[in-house]
């Protein structure tokens, strides 16, 4: 923790067309393209990442931890402002969250994530 890495939404962009095209080209199933956050500062310009590709499904992985509390309020900051075509993750900790969610507790979460990882 003593450096959190950032990203632009111009870098997002060009992986993003460099996966479509790859995927388009070989004819490939849709990929999914995480994008990792638990703080805005993580990426600058989100409103101007291209949610265009029909080859790829942008996810949010809200990466929130401590108190069922403090989960819930990093996973509803992250969502302020962010395009409806990105698809919303969510993130369970077996040794940070206090307690961790059980999988009923995740499972009831507004909006309902799409993706759900333990670590």
């Amino acid at each position: 923790m003593e450096q959190i890495g950032s990203v632009s939404a111009e870098e997002i962009n060009q992986v993003s067309d460099w996966l479509a095209e790859l995927t388009r080209e070989h004819e490939l199933p849709q990929k999914m393209l995480v994008l990792h956050q638990f703080k805005h500062s993580m990426i600058s310009d989100r409103e101007d990442i291209d949610t265009s590709h029909e080859e790829l499904a942008l996810l949010l992985h809200a990466d929130g931890h401590g108190t069922p509390a403090m989960k819930t309020e990093t996973y509803e900051t992250l969502q302020q402002d962010l395009s409806e075509d990105i698809w919303l993750g969510w993130k369970n900790f077996y040794d940070e969250d206090s307690p961790t969610f059980t999988s009923e507790q995740t499972f009831q979460v507004e909006p309902k994530p799409w993706f759900v990882s333990y670590q």
